[in-house]
């Protein structure tokens, strides 16, 4: 009796001690080891989604038509003052007509995808546009020249709205800027010769219709200048800060822009058409007869996704 009651007092203490000893452990070993399952919520689905997307994207390189010595058109030729050259992505609208009642616009292209394999060909019916990488440069012809320097603006903008910019934004060439009372003009309006330099070149942009990239103005000249009678170059004092040639670079982008593409293998949305506006004048006496001696230079690629 003495002995069973030993007995079950050890297998008792035995297996209580044998219990708790796997209780204290198995909380040890779900504390250090072992770890909860991670919630997926709905950013980390889409992260991981978005991962495997791209796995199978592909980027697309197209060129733009290259220009060389392109040269400028004048504003009128009645006064020849203010010369001007105009350039867009894609192809201009038939509407954008300029002072002479003709299309006045050159289109770079760039933006033509034919289905297809190829490195610059799509895959599916759509595309994601993501920013169009360009060159821009103007350069006066290298001859000495006895005249005053050259004043330049250039301005790079697309139309507001989702739709085409000549039925939203309208013709470049009348609402490109905002006279004193609001209303949207262009270079296509009848200036005198005292008001026609000034009137252009210091005119609000219309930021109602377009958004812009860049409204900037910049003085050029020849810095040597030949003496009447001489065959000798000098350099003015006053001109030696001044180039003969600007280069810009700029980064057109087009914000990811998913579109669909037409029976011409262009894109049905136009919100990437971003263009180019240079307008020159003379300096000193806005009067004065302008310049038509710079040509401009443009080259380029856009860049595209596709899956």
């Amino acid at each position: 009796m003495v002995a069973s009651f030993y007995k079950k007092r050890s297998s008792k203490s035995y297996f209580g001690s044998m219990s708790r000893k796997k209780k204290v452990f198995s909380k040890k070993k779900y504390s250090k080891y072992s770890k909860a399952k991670p919630k997926l919520t709905i950013p980390k689905v889409r992260a991981i989604v978005d991962r495997q997307i791209k796995k199978d994207i592909e980027t697309k390189l197209n060129p733009l038509s290259t220009v060389y010595a392109a040269s400028p058109l004048s504003q009128d030729t009645s006064l020849n003052i203010i010369y001007y050259n105009n350039y867009c992505l894609g192809q201009p609208a038939n509407t954008w007509l300029g002072p002479t009642g003709t299309g006045n616009f050159v289109g770079l292209n760039g933006f033509t995808f034919p289905q297809g394999t190829g490195n610059s060909d799509r895959i599916g019916k759509y595309m994601n546009l993501m920013h169009t990488s360009l060159q821009f440069r103007i350069g006066l012809i290298g001859i000495p020249r006895v005249s005053s320097p050259i004043r330049f603006r250039i301005l790079v903008y697309k139309a507001k709205r989702n739709a085409s910019l000549g039925t939203s934004g309208g013709n470049p060439n009348t609402t490109l800027f905002l006279d004193q009372t609001g209303e949207s003009v262009g270079i296509n309006q009848v200036y005198t010769s005292s008001s026609v330099a000034y009137e252009l070149m210091n005119r609000l942009p219309n930021k109602r219709n377009f958004e812009f990239l860049m409204d900037k103005q910049i003085v050029m000249s020849h810095p040597l200048y030949s003496v009447t009678g001489s065959s000798s170059i000098v350099t003015p004092q006053t001109q030696g800060n001044l180039t003969n040639e600007h280069n810009f670079l700029l980064k057109l982008n087009h914000k990811d822009l998913q579109s669909s593409f037409n029976a011409a293998d262009e894109p049905d949305d136009l919100r990437f058409q971003w263009c180019i506006t240079v307008l020159s004048a003379p300096t000193g006496n806005l009067t004065n007869t302008g310049y038509n001696d710079w040509r401009t230079y443009v080259r380029g690629v856009t860049t595209a996704k596709d899956a």
